[in-house]
């Protein structure tokens, strides 16, 4: 198996352009083998011919599924399935959903989540673990997408480890 890293061309909306003739040619090779006729990721009704008809009408489909860090599993030579994600860390204030852990490391609610999760953390290691926690990623956003032939009966799950 191989994996594969995809860049697509976007507009300043993050929208893929879809009438890049090199992202089409991506869209084709790459991610349309795994999201056609995929009930699973909610594409059942969608196929390269009618893709490549009107690509503009699939413009949803294609930004849902090649959003940020898209990267493709190859088995023999033929994609099976993609994964994608947005990264970002606990300092990037513009992110409303790293609201709840900023404020913990402010010290706000801290005693009732030490008692939710039975922990004895105290306000003066909350530096620390601050600091600890500005090196490290925070993966959001995550999709993972099978061929529908690797899903069990149209979940979009897996029937099997690969």
């Amino acid at each position: 198996m191989e994996i594969i890293k995809l860049d697509f061309n976007k507009d300043g909306n993050n929208k893929t352009i879809l009438d890049d003739p090199i992202n089409i040619e991506k869209l084709v090779k790459y991610v349309l083998p795994i999201i056609e006729r995929n009930e699973g990721w909610g594409s059942g009704d969608l196929t390269t011919k009618m893709f490549l008809d009107d690509p503009k009408k699939y413009q949803g489909e294609v930004d849902g599924t090649v959003w940020k860090n898209v990267h493709i599993l190859m088995e023999g030579g033929e994609p099976i399935g993609l994964l994608e994600f947005s990264r970002t860390t606990i300092d990037d204030t513009k992110k409303e959903r790293h609201k709840i852990l900023n404020e913990l490391l402010a010290g706000e609610s801290l005693n009732e989540f030490n008692k939710l999760i039975g922990s004895d953390i105290e306000p003066t290691m909350l530096p620390q673990i601050r600091e600890f926690l500005l090196s490290k990623p925070i993966y959001t956003a995550v999709g993972v997408v099978l061929k529908p032939s690797l899903q069990n009966k149209k979940t979009g799950y897996a029937e099997n480890t690969l």
